[in-house]
């Protein structure tokens, strides 16, 4: 599914946060008719769509798995940036969006990736992030992989995508 981005006009971080709580809302109405069990599900996501997968994981107490790749966790540890998407861009609203401060309120199974070779988003974005969550009991696996950038899990673009399939079913398998 797709989500606002912050190079969207007129986007905004709140809307992107609607969207993932719109395509939840439908796949949930449409369950029964996709023979789609409610009682296991959890998010995915990559880059913003790890940092939306994850404070939508946090908050809702079904969630049972959340598998992110290179994503933002701490937005006061990712820097200043003053697009209107996130304003209104004060260390108080960016603790109040970032997974890492959230107090969670369910319990997901945890896989997070990152490149080590990732210098849009930090890979200690994802260590320090497993940590916290780790620190709040959940079960977390923290995979990092040497000499891989930001796009490491996306097919075509690197030879990492079906090792790291394989990782994320073996993860699956096991929590779901």
């Amino acid at each position: 599914m797709g989500h606002s981005l912050s190079t969207h006009p007129g986007a905004t971080i709140a809307r992107a946060f609607d969207d993932i709580n719109y395509a939840r809302q439908y796949v949930f109405r449409r369950a029964a008719e996709c023979r789609i069990d409610t009682t296991r599900y959890g998010y995915v996501g990559g880059s913003s769509g790890a940092h939306l997968s994850a404070v939508s994981a946090l908050h809702d107490p079904g969630t049972k798995v959340l598998v992110g790749f290179a994503g933002v966790y701490d937005y006061n540890m990712f820097g200043g940036d003053d697009k209107p998407y996130f304003a209104p861009n004060t260390a108080e609203f960016k603790r109040e969006i970032s997974p890492a401060s959230m107090i969670p309120v369910s319990s997901p199974a945890v896989f997070l990736g990152h490149g080590l070779g990732d210098f849009l988003v930090g890979y200690l974005q994802s260590t320090n992030f497993a940590s916290w969550l780790a620190k709040q009991g959940l079960e977390v696996e923290l995979h990092l992989y040497p000499y891989y950038s930001h796009a490491f899990n996306h097919p075509g673009i690197t030879d990492m995508f079906p090792k790291l399939m394989d990782e994320v079913e073996h993860f699956l398998q096991i929590h779901l």
